[in-house]
């Protein structure tokens, strides 16, 4: 295990095999908590990096607002998460967290809607079954 980070039921768990441990170096955890007030982590998220042979590693795991009239509080949970998390190369702080990575992923329950009419939706659903992207 080379890093577990948990923020209410928003947790992330990095691991690597034991012949990589030493090719693992600048492991850094944070969370931000966009929940009520920005106070309370049931929403919100947990970032841990690290740089792997010197390849940096940037890894998001949130939860954000649910509802679908609740899009631009989604938004400006996004926004918290990118001024606030603290992970990376502190010299590069002045970037948000989506540039301070050679490989940056971000995950979760982002809780965004397609709002498609039922055809539309159905099309794309047998263009994907069809393999036809």
């Amino acid at each position: 295990v080379i890093a577990t980070h948990t923020l209410w039921n928003i947790r992330t768990v990095v691991l690597a095999k034991p012949e990589h441990e030493n090719r693992i170096s600048h492991i850094c955890v944070d969370t931000v908590k966009t929940g009520i007030a920005n106070r309370l982590g049931n929403k919100g998220a947990v970032g841990v990096s690290f740089m792997f042979n010197g390849t940096s590693f940037g890894f998001v795991n949130s939860h954000l607002t649910s509802g679908s009239e609740k899009k631009q509080r989604r938004n400006q949970n996004y926004m918290s998460i990118l001024r606030f998390m603290s992970v990376g190369d502190k010299n590069l702080s002045p970037f948000n967290i989506t540039h301070r990575f050679t490989h940056f992923f971000w995950l979760g329950d982002l809780n965004y809607r397609l709002e498609l009419p039922p055809t539309e939706a159905e099309n794309i659903v047998q263009k994907i079954k069809q393999q036809h992207y």
